[in-house]
């Protein structure tokens, strides 16, 4: 024991050296093993002891080493991206965890030294993961992204130099890119989020290509403190403190590091979701802003998210002046994403200044330096999403008129008491809009939905009341249509689309819904939503899909061809190709395409029970049975797999075993004659028909 003890000391000491980060967390740690076994082998070839037991201990090592290494399953990516050990609250009250994670559509993956990176897919859009923790989104949560840069770059007079503290999606890059400035530099240190961001290309306009662009790769931190560079606006969305880079971006220290690189007239840009940090922690993060810059503005950025402003000069905001910057068509077209048209749009979600954060702080003293840290920003808390919405709501109480920004003065005309009222009754808005939080977080979706239908009725300029209350409607279809309530579902994800008919995610859930009922409304509705976003790929696949079941065989293999092109290495595409050639005949190559597809999913039921079926049409039943086997042995209700396994069973003359997985299938749909016509003749067969 002690020559591998030492051993695996050594090599776990020297494995980050001879490995690095690199080859990724897991091959590392695996690398770390094998050093630790060689170390033993060689500490135990100079210890004392007989040839014999020397012989027999360093091959039981490598025996067990190897069986191991043979034996060890892969890392479970979806359980690496799901972020469980980020808030486990989520999974607390789960009674099987590992069925909540559940497999996830992961289309990027990569353990960097900064973190497990991770770009996800799934029905409500597409998910930049850091550690687990989701860091940006093409999806209802894209609003902070887009805000984050719009705010700042609105409120300083004419911005031409801009930093991006982290990279992100890019989608923040991209809507800074709208704008007439002369250089923009981002400090990103994380290598792996710089190639995942290129998947978000679609939402950031290809931000990365743009020749202005300089990426430098250095933690935002160490990028301020050694340039020399002076800039007319600087961000930073928060990813958390639990993210070890960003983990000191919260401290006064970090706050003065960021008015260091702006010029005097400069705009610092702070984005914080309050589902990631404390009470007391954002008011640390407040109170060292206020510390950092005289002249400060506090936003609503969607969803739980806040977005703090800072200048060392006052800003000069106008309703008319921000309308003048919204002529400008790249502009105006960016914010429409979030169905915003107009300043008051935009204007309405302006929330408190300076006094207004100050009555907020109270007599708040906090502090959070580099030598003297608060702890309760340097971890990543564990309050459950009620305590968000609890924090949302104290900053809304305190929240004011966009007009007391401007510095309004009554001239006692019509036009100016009728803007008073309007912006009056947006920030009555706001208060029935943290109202639905508050419903929803007591579970009542049905009164969530009802405040937010009176606050866009108050406030119908502010498009990010419509964008929540279509994604709660969303999310309401689907409970119902999971409760056998398909009719009313799919009338709850019309006004979904009603509500925001720029939402390509809401016209793909009516998809979802319409598609068992009526193909061809469905294929309608996916043609619609490639012209609002022609690269959400998932629609296309769909499209495909029931192309091919109408009959249109050439389409569908047109439509999946485009898909492959974009995503050469997607599963369900491939799966989707591979239906193609089964229809034409071609058993073959519809095999390579599903075992590519098993290969890269092999939890895919439905790709292991299509190969079931080409060995089925083949006349090999062995292989068929296989097949099926392994499709149920992963998801024991699937329908076809159980119909065409009690068949194959049936045709070798195991009837018993044929009925007993009929009247499983029947079960899940009672009212399919065939199956009843398959169990009425095995029954007979037997001979008790």
């Amino acid at each position: 024991l002690l020559p591998a003890g030492a051993g695996a000391v050594l090599a776990y000491a020297l494995a980050p050296l001879l490995i690095g980060g690199a080859p990724g967390l897991e091959t590392a740690l695996s690398g770390a093993a094998w050093l630790a076994l060689a170390a033993g082998v060689l500490l135990t070839g100079a210890y004392r002891a007989s040839r014999g037991i020397k012989i027999a201990a360093i091959g039981a090592g490598l025996a067990a080493g190897l069986v191991l290494t043979a034996v060890r399953p892969s890392w479970d990516r979806s359980a690496m991206t799901s972020g469980a050990y980020e808030k486990p609250y989520t999974y607390a009250a789960v009674e099987d965890a590992a069925s909540a994670v559940g497999r996830s559509d992961i289309q990027f993956y990569e353990e960097d030294p900064g973190g497990v990176v991770a770009v996800v897919r799934s029905r409500d859009g597409t998910f930049l993961k850091v550690d687990g923790k989701t860091v940006g989104s093409a999806s209802e949560r894209i609003a902070p992204d887009i805000l984050a840069a719009h705010i700042p770059m609105l409120l300083h007079k004419h911005p031409e130099n801009v930093l991006l503290l982290g990279l992100g999606t890019g989608v923040t890059l991209g809507s800074v890119q709208r704008y007439e400035v002369k250089s923009i530099k981002v400090a990103e240190s994380v290598e792996g989020v710089i190639r995942a961001a290129a998947l978000f290309s679609p939402y950031s306009y290809n931000a990365l290509e743009d020749k202005r662009l300089e990426v430098v790769r250095m933690s935002p931190r160490e990028y301020m403190r050694l340039t020399d560079e002076k800039y007319d606006v600087v961000i930073h969305r928060s990813t958390g403190p639990s993210d070890p880079v960003h983990a000191s971006a919260v401290s006064t220290d970090f706050m003065l590091l960021a008015r260091s690189v702006l010029a005097y007239d400069g705009v610092f840009c702070y984005v914080v979701d309050l589902a990631d940090v404390s009470r007391r922690c954002l008011m640390t993060t407040v109170a060292a802003f206020m510390g950092a810059f005289p002249y400060v503005t506090l936003w609503y950025g969607g969803a739980t998210t806040v977005i703090l402003a800072g200048s060392m000069e006052a800003f000069e905001v106008s309703e008319a002046a921000v309308a003048e910057r919204l002529e400008r068509p790249w502009v105006s077209n960016d914010l429409k994403r979030l169905q915003i048209g107009d300043a008051a749009g935009l204007l309405a979600n302006f929330k408190m200044d300076r006094e207004a954060l100050r009555s907020y702080l109270g007599g708040f003293q906090g502090l959070d330096t580099d030598s003297r840290p608060y702890l309760g920003c340097r971890a990543a808390p564990v309050e459950p999403p009620g305590e968000a919405v609890a924090t949302l709501a104290d900053l809304n109480e305190y929240s004011i008129s966009p007009l007391e920004m401007m510095g309004d003065v009554d001239d006692g005309s019509i036009e100016h008491k009728l803007m008073r009222d309007k912006y009056d009754r947006c920030r009555e808005a706001g208060g029935y809009y943290v109202g639905s939080y508050e419903a929803l977080v007591s579970g009542d979706q049905h009164e969530a939905a009802r405040r937010l239908e009176y606050a866009a009725s108050l406030c119908p300029a502010n498009g990010l009341i419509q964008e929540r209350l279509s994604y709660l409607y969303m999310h309401v279809s689907r409970d119902l249509a999971a409760a056998g309530r398909l009719e009313e579902a799919i009338n709850v994800a019309r006004r979904a689309i009603e509500v925001s008919p720029v939402s390509y995610l809401a016209f793909y859930n009516l998809a979802t819904l319409e598609k068992e009922r009526d193909p061809l409304v469905t294929i309608s509705l996916l043609e619609r939503l490639s012209e609002l976003n022609p690269y959400f790929l998932p629609a296309d696949i769909m499209r495909a899909e029931l192309l091919l079941e109408t009959g249109n065989i050439t389409d569908a293999s047109e439509t999946i061809s485009e898909v492959l092109s974009k995503e050469p290495m997607n599963p369900r595409a491939h799966h989707v190709r591979a239906l193609c050639f089964i229809q034409r005949g071609l058993m073959e190559a519809a095999r390579v395409e599903l075992e590519f597809a098993v290969a890269a999913d092999p939890d895919n039921a439905d790709a292991l029970a299509a190969l079931g079926y080409t060995w089925l049409l083949a006349g090999d039943l062995d292989e068929a049975e296989k097949y099926y086997g392994e499709a149920l042995g992963i998801e024991p209700d699937h329908f076809g797999a159980l119909n065409n396994y009690a068949t194959i069973v049936a045709e070798k003359g195991e009837y018993h075993k044929a009925i007993a997985v009929w009247q499983k299938a029947l079960k899940l749909d009672p009212r399919n004659e065939g199956i009843k016509a398959n169990i009425q003749e095995a029954m007979q067969k037997l001979g008790g028909g």
